[in-house]
């Protein structure tokens, strides 16, 4: 099973207040855009996961498309998270299954507001750093060692850009995505039905 997951840079449901906390600016942005790209192999067979990201700004071929007013559009290059803000999610899905070969069976889309509900249903997650984290412009000021982050700063840990490469910050959100699978899938959680439900309405 191959799902496409998804984090959108919209601020919709945050009030200003909220957007000053956070760190994810106050101004107008116009479009979600894909912050977030990644490709999820669910291997029945090995019971194993695979998890490819996908650089949003890959220039790649972007599929021909009909915009919302009937007009026809050709076939062009483009940043990956161009065919988002063309098109939404069935325009993204095409392009990554155009880009890899891989046939996309889900498609899972978290915004802001979506990823601190479901870091704070499960009463944050545990993130282990090699040495301190701090990045002033997304709000970030964790000491090295483990910490158990809440969703504010869960939400600067995967949007930090002054930490490292893109690169880097696509290995710390695979990180942090696979520790909430695993807060999510534990006793603790299971055994909760409270905190599970939160979850999964998050």
């Amino acid at each position: 099973t191959n799902i496409l997951l998804v984090g959108l840079d919209t601020r919709a449901g945050l009030t200003a207040e909220e957007k000053k906390a956070l760190h994810v600016g106050t101004g107008n942005y116009g479009r979600p855009r894909a912050d977030a790209v990644m490709l999820v192999h669910v291997s029945p067979g090995e019971r194993g996961i695979t998890v490819v990201s996908l650089p949003r700004d890959s220039y790649l071929d972007l599929p021909a498309y009909t915009d919302a007013k009937g007009g026809r559009h050709p076939a062009r290059k483009d940043r990956l998270s161009a065919a988002y803000e063309i098109g939404e999610a069935p325009m993204l899905a095409r392009t990554v299954e155009q880009a890899t070969g891989t046939h996309i069976d889900h498609y899972v889309e978290v915004d802001f507001s979506g990823f601190l509900s479901m870091v704070d249903a499960l009463g944050g997650v545990d993130v282990c750093l090699p040495k301190p984290a701090l990045d002033k412009p997304a709000g970030l000021d964790l000491p090295a060692g483990t910490s158990t982050v809440s969703g504010r700063d869960a939400l600067a840990f995967v949007r930090a850009r002054t930490l490292d490469s893109d690169f880097g910050r696509m290995a710390r959100q695979q990180g942090f995505i696979a520790s909430i699978v695993q807060k999510a899938s534990s006793a603790g959680t299971l055994l909760n039905p409270i905190a599970l439900n939160s979850f999964l309405d998050a």
